[in-house]
């Protein structure tokens, strides 16, 4: 009984040394990931995967929670959201081998969900972007996670009761009086602190006339979000997102 009372000691012992020194693995380190898929339109960028799982890095640290939040952009402000999370483990506690299956599993549910939404019917004769876009960046700030990604892809070309950027008013407006159409962006949502937020707008023009639509209007968001903390980077695919951001 003795023995037994001395092995469970130094047991004890081990691990409080293991949380003094290396208080980290024991730590949870979450990982907010929200995906915005605008099906408005047709567009030439997709949601890959695999490029978005590769920004949680699960194969470098399997370890922590991860959790994502995946929606679409429709002609609606509020849309179903789909919740995954990858819980947090302790390593010591932690089988590997079942690690790795849990992670292999919730890889395929945030695939099979994307692949699910660009499967989707695609096209509606208006498009509520800039209130869904802000409702949840801001949602996503608010959540605990250390680490806090959102990925848009639309070409955010609204066409809304907050805004027509399709009539020749909002095209004026959107050409050579930008300040008015962040003005009555900011009227309607209000960018909170947004310190810590990663944003990346994904979209590939077809042709100079979207090129220049889309650049007009992501500067106006770029605008907004980085004034409020955000990092904010653009491209045609995520990589290209990614690689402008570093």
């Amino acid at each position: 009984m003795k023995t037994i009372l001395i092995i469970i000691g130094c047991i004890i012992v081990a691990c409080a040394g293991t949380l003094y020194f290396a208080p980290g693995l024991f730590v949870p380190t979450y990982l907010e990931t929200s995906v915005l898929i605008d099906k408005t339109d047709t567009f030439s960028s997709k949601p890959d995967a695999n490029e978005i799982l590769a920004l949680a890095h699960l194969q470098d640290d399997k370890w922590r929670s991860t959790r994502f939040r995946i929606q679409t952009v429709s002609n609606v402000t509020y849309n179903p959201i789909t919740k995954l999370e990858l819980p947090s483990v302790i390593p010591l506690l932690t089988n590997p081998i079942e690690r790795d299956k849990n992670v292999g599993v919730f890889s395929q549910s945030v695939k099979g969900q994307i692949d699910s939404i660009n499967t989707l019917p695609v096209g509606f004769h208006s498009s509520s972007i800039y209130r869904t876009v802000m409702d949840e960046v801001n949602t996503v700030a608010s959540l605990e996670g250390k680490q806090k990604i959102v990925i848009i892809y639309s070409d955010l070309l609204e066409h809304s009761v907050l805004f027509n950027m399709y009539d020749t008013h909002g095209k004026a407006l959107l050409k050579d009086n930008p300040k008015q159409v962040k003005a009555t962006f900011e009227n309607a949502v209000k960018a909170g602190k947004l310190n810590g937020v990663q944003i990346y707008f994904v979209f590939r023009p077809r042709t100079e006339k979207e090129n220049d639509s889309f650049a007009r209007v992501v500067a106006i968001y770029k605008d907004i979000l980085e004034h409020a903390g955000a990092t904010v980077s653009v491209g045609a695919n995520l990589i290209e997102s990614k690689t402008q951001q570093l």
